[in-house]
């Protein structure tokens, strides 16, 4: 009975070792974590890609840990034009998005991360649409979404579906002052004058303040102004 009872407080010290160690590694990572976004937000990357390596390190399978990763590895092959820093980025992400594949704002980043990697190899731009796509898919009702989607169109000159996701956006949230000016700009480059117009008037009647649109609105009148 006595070997029993000692063997038991054992077991439950070294059980109690182990649980203040998992919890000891959390904080650490989470630490790790604030510090490395607050470098990022100062455009530290080097220094930020440091602090989530001590986040990873401690919590491999933490999703948030891992897009973070991607995002400084990304950052830092695209800043440092280091092709090296490419795989990790693409496996974090990946890993990350494996781990939770329902994550809505874990797939806009993870398109984020490739898009970011398009300065170095365009093949990334079909991942970024893939991505952004599967984050459509996942928040159907979500504005922001389409219009992300919309943007990387955008990006890519594919101004066909850059505009289909501009409205989608716009449908979804008729004040959405973002969506009604890039689709403005797409009508604009078309050379749709009268359609480009209504979106800019709609931009500034959401957001009177946007100079952009007021700028695009004086061009559009001096065009028709000169037009027979």
């Amino acid at each position: 009975n006595k070997s029993f009872f000692v063997l038991r407080m054992t077991f439950s010290g070294l059980l109690i070792i182990y649980l203040l160690s998992k919890i000891l590694f959390y904080y650490l990572a989470d630490i790790a974590y604030y510090q490395a976004t607050i470098l990022d937000d100062h455009q530290k990357y080097s220094n930020a890609l440091d602090q989530i390596k001590i986040s990873y390190q401690y919590r491999s399978d933490e999703p948030n840990y891992l897009i973070k990763y991607a995002d400084l590895s990304a950052k830092m092959a695209v800043v440092t034009k280091n092709e090296s820093y490419i795989a990790p980025a693409v496996t974090a992400a990946n890993l990350a998005a494996n781990i939770s594949p329902f994550d809505v704002n874990l797939w806009k980043q993870k398109a984020q991360i490739f898009y970011y990697l398009t300065a170095l190899d365009k093949r990334y731009y079909s991942e970024t649409i893939k991505s952004m796509v599967i984050a459509t898919k996942l928040a159907p009702t979500d504005a922001i979404s389409f219009y992300l989607l919309g943007s990387f169109y955008d990006a890519g000159n594919d101004t066909t579906n850059a505009q289909i996701n501009y409205q989608k956006a716009l449908d979804l949230k008729s004040n959405y002052d973002y969506a009604a000016f890039a689709l403005g700009k797409v009508f604009f480059s078309q050379k749709n004058y009268a359609n480009a117009k209504t979106m800019f008037e709609k931009t500034l009647s959401i957001a009177p303040t946007n100079n952009f649109a007021q700028k695009f609105l004086a061009q559009i009148a001096t065009i028709s102004a000169h037009s027979p």
